[in-house]
């Protein structure tokens, strides 16, 4: 397998990668921008019949999940909200199946609240090549300094499956799954759509460079460099900043 990079371990972050400045407070805004990230997924072409979303619900230790329905269909109404265990605590749609794998991920990461899982065109192709995916331009350091491959095409919900994926995203904001798309992490739901955007963007730029030549990513000084001037700028949301613009091309 093709990497790009000679040692894993040379891919660390000076600090931790600029956070959203939206707060996302109450249930209720939860679901909201919920419905939204789901219409935005499927105008955009993030997903068609398959995705889902997911959120921790601040001050308790439950989740708010889509249903096993197109993201394109989703109503507040049709939300659920399940326990730790995965027991529905509200709600009467059927959670999405993969619920189990979220809820290992939350357990891995707690500095995540939030996941979004879909399946574009060509963040599927490297999946499929088992080849990760580096930032090549601006926005692509949001995502980490790697987007890893899970190997695996069976996605299930076990300690060890839990404990590899977790491995996987251990600085990474997205992951791929080889022959089922990919995913991306957020502090709520707004970042962890916009990085799936890029995630997307990334992707599509490093498949074109690609069929030219090796493609020059950023170097970790150049990502720890961009970070830090993003940190410097305290009143600038670059996430928010991108979901206004996604948010109004589905409230026309």
């Amino acid at each position: 397998m093709k990497t790009f990079f000679e040692n894993d371990n040379e891919l660390k972050m000076d600090k931790p990668i600029v956070r959203i400045k939206k707060q996302l407070n109450t249930v209720e805004e939860i679901k909201e921008t919920t419905v939204l990230a789901c219409k935005i997924m499927d105008t955009f072409g993030l997903v068609r019949g398959f995705g889902h979303v997911s959120s921790r619900l601040p001050g308790t230790d439950n989740f708010l999940v889509t249903p096993r329905k197109a993201l394109g269909l989703v109503k507040a109404e049709d939300l659920v909200i399940i326990d730790p265990e995965g027991r529905a605590v509200s709600g009467t749609a059927t959670p999405f199946a993969e619920v189990y794998m979220h809820l290992g991920i939350y357990r891995k990461r707690p500095d995540i609240g939030a996941i979004c899982r879909f399946h574009t065109e060509i963040t599927s192709v490297f999946g499929i090549l088992n080849r990760v995916i580096r930032p090549v331009h601006a926005g692509g350091y949001l995502l980490g300094p790697v987007v890893r491959v899970l190997s695996s095409s069976h996605l299930g919900h076990t300690p060890a499956f839990v404990d590899e994926i977790g491995d996987l995203l251990k600085d990474s904001y997205g992951i791929l799954f080889r022959g089922n798309g990919a995913a991306t992490l957020g502090t709520n739901v707004i970042d962890a759509l916009v990085r799936a955007m890029i995630l997307e963007e990334s992707a599509n730029l490093q498949y074109r460079a690609a069929l030219l030549e090796e493609p020059t990513y950023l170097s970790m000084a150049e990502i720890n460099r961009r970070n830090e001037d993003y940190l410097n700028m305290p009143d600038y949301d670059v996430y928010y900043r991108a979901w206004e613009y996604f948010v109004s091309k589905v409230k026309r």
